[in-house]
């Protein structure tokens, strides 16, 4: 596509202020995930039975380990708490660069 001037094709894209980014987003962003990273959560769906409390607590020796918020409905299905998905481990506040 060709344009007759930049100032047309420059009319085409829209004019959005700069992301804003909290001090610690500042300051790592440039360090590669691996180095500034926090060692991975094991997150397991809580059973009745309470195997999962378990399992949870033998793990947490070597993993940080949680049953918490994850359990199966009445057709054996993963199911989690929806009222409290930024309290879940997998839950990572998204970072627009």
């Amino acid at each position: 596509m060709q344009f007759s001037s930049f100032q047309s094709a420059k009319s085409l894209v829209p004019q959005l202020p700069p992301p804003r980014y909290s001090e610690d987003d500042e300051v790592l962003a440039y360090f590669n995930p691996v180095i500034r990273s926090t060692p991975p959560k094991l997150w397991i769906v809580r059973d009745p039975m309470g195997v999962s409390e378990q399992e949870a607590i033998d793990c947490s020796e070597i993993i940080e380990t949680t049953d918490e918020f994850a359990s199966f409905d009445e057709k054996g299905r993963v199911v989690w708490d929806m009222d409290r998905l930024d309290q879940i481990p997998i839950y990572k506040k998204r970072v627009d660069y």
